[in-house]
């Protein structure tokens, strides 16, 4: 598994800016990462990201939330294939606005736990039980 920074970025003296240093909060950061990236998006992985913002203005009517869980458990077993993803349970919040709740497993290091991710075009707020983000 890759270090990652800790956001809000902070500069640090040892690596330049302070990691993640939780496992916990590193896979969340991982996870998170993998949701927001639109694909295309990554240098030399062209098909990497869900890109969940792109959804948000898709009828929720048309199997989109479906769709949205297929690509979730896609993208996880391809490029963070040290999670098992249990339930991806994808809500339509309405007015522009999705959540998504992500049940997964660490076989390495025996971790259950579960992510929320809420991302909310009208307010450019992405917020998770991690990070909030403003875009």
């Amino acid at each position: 598994m890759i270090y990652a920074p800790l956001i809000p970025l902070q500069f640090d003296n040892t690596y330049g800016y302070q990691n993640v240093t939780d496992v916990k909060q590193l896979v969340k950061f991982h996870l998170t990462n993998l949701l927001l990236t639109n694909p295309g998006e990554r240098i030399t992985m062209p098909d990497y990201g869900v890109g969940i913002q792109q959804f948000l203005f898709e009828n929720a009517g048309s199997g989109v939330m479906g769709l949205i869980e297929s690509r979730v458990a896609t993208q996880i077993a391809t490029y963070l294939n040290y999670l098992s993803p249990g339930n991806i349970q994808v809500i339509d919040n309405g007015d522009h606005s999705i959540g998504l709740q992500i049940e997964y497993h660490v076989d390495s290091i025996d971790l259950n736990d579960v992510l929320v991710v809420e991302v909310d075009l009208n307010s450019g707020n992405i917020t998770t039980d991690s990070i909030g983000v403003n875009y």
